[in-house]
C-alpha cells in the first residue's frame, strides 16, 4: 500500500433523535418569538390605537349627523380574520335641540332615537360586497339588553302610532348602502318604546323583557316601497314577558305578562 495515500475521515451520522430535538427547540423558539410579537402588537393596539379608533368613530358619527347624534362605548374588540366587531355598553343619544333646529329648517323629516346596548356584536361582515356594490352583507348581529326609545318624530297629520321600523330604517341606511342582508339577528332582554303621541309626547306602547330571533333580514329600495314583509324578515320569533299599552285617555293601561 502506498505511504502517501489519503485516508478519508470517518463521517459521523447524526442520530434521528438529536435531529428531532433540534427541530422542536427551533419550533419552540419560533413560537415564543411569535407570541411576544403578537403580545406587543396587541398591547400597542389596545392601549394606544383603540382609544384613537374610538375617538375617530365617535367624531365621525357626530360630523355625519350634523351634531344630531353622539355615540359612546366602554370597550371595543376587533377580529380582522373573522371580520367581526364587539362593543360593550354602547350608547347613541339624540340632541333634541339640534333636532328642533333641523325640523324648522326642513332639513330632517325622520324620527330620532336614544339607544343603549349592553353588548353589541356584528359578526362576519362581507367587506368585498361593501366596496364593490354598496351591498352590506352580515352573517349575524347580536344585541344583548338593548333599550330603544323614540325621542322625537316628525309633525304629521296622522296622530296615531308611528311605524318607526318601516319609515326610518331604509332612509337611514340608504345614504351608505343600496342593499342590506343579515342572515340572523338576535335580541336578548330588550326594551322598546317606539310609539308616542305627536301632541303631548306621552308613551302609547312599551314592550319590555323581549327576546327576538330574526332570519334572512333583507331590505333595498324595492322592498322598502312594497313594505309587505314584517320587519323585512322571512322568519321572526318574538318572546316577551312584559307588554303594556297606555290607552288614549292616559289613565288606563292594558298589560300582559308571560
Amino acid at each position: 500500500m502506498p505511504e502517501n495515500q489519503d485516508i478519508e475521515p470517518e463521517k459521523t451520522v447524526e442520530k434521528p433523535a438529536k435531529k428531532k430535538r433540534r427541530f422542536w427547540k427551533f419550533l419552540l423558539k419560533l413560537f415564543v418569538v411569535l407570541a411576544v410579537v403578537v403580545g406587543v402588537a396587541q398591547y400597542v393596539f389596545y392601549y394606544y390605537a383603540l382609544p384613537l379608533l374610538k375617538q375617530k368613530i365617535c367624531q365621525t358619527v357626530t360630523d355625519n349627523t350634523n351634531g344630531l347624534y353622539s355615540i359612546d362605548f366602554d370597550g371595543i374588540r376587533l377580529s380582522v380574520l373573522g371580520r367581526s366587531i364587539w362593543l360593550t355598553n354602547f350608547t347613541m343619544k339624540a340632541d333634541t335641540s339640534v333636532y328642533l333646529q333641523l325640523k324648522e329648517q326642513m332639513a330632517y323629516n325622520r324620527a330620532i332615537y336614544n339607544i343603549s346596548v349592553g353588548n353589541f356584536a356584528i359578526k362576519n361582515i362581507r367587506l368585498s360586497s361593501i366596496f364593490g356594490s354598496r351591498r352590506l352583507r352580515i352573517k349575524s348581529i347580536e344585541l344583548d339588553r338593548p333599550v330603544i326609545r323614540l325621542a322625537g318624530k316628525p309633525d304629521e297629520k296622522n296622530k296615531g302610532k308611528y311605524d318607526a321600523i318601516h319609515k326610518d330604517l331604509y332612509p337611514l341606511i340608504s345614504n351608505y348602502f343600496n342593499k342590506v342582508e343579515i342572515k340572523k339577528i338576535s335580541v336578548t332582554d330588550g326594551f322598546f318604546d317606539f310609539y308616542k303621541t305627536v301632541t303631548d309626547d306621552k308613551e302609547m306602547a312599551v314592550v319590555g323583557n323581549i327576546n327576538i330571533a330574526m332570519n334572512d333580514f333583507y331590505v333595498d329600495e324595492d322592498v322598502y316601497k312594497t313594505n309587505n314583509r314584517l320587519f323585512y324578515s322571512d322568519v321572526i320569533k318574538i318572546f316577551s314577558s312584559g307588554y303594556k299599552i297606555r290607552l288614549a285617555d292616559s289613565i288606563h293601561t292594558v298589560s300582559a305578562g308571560d
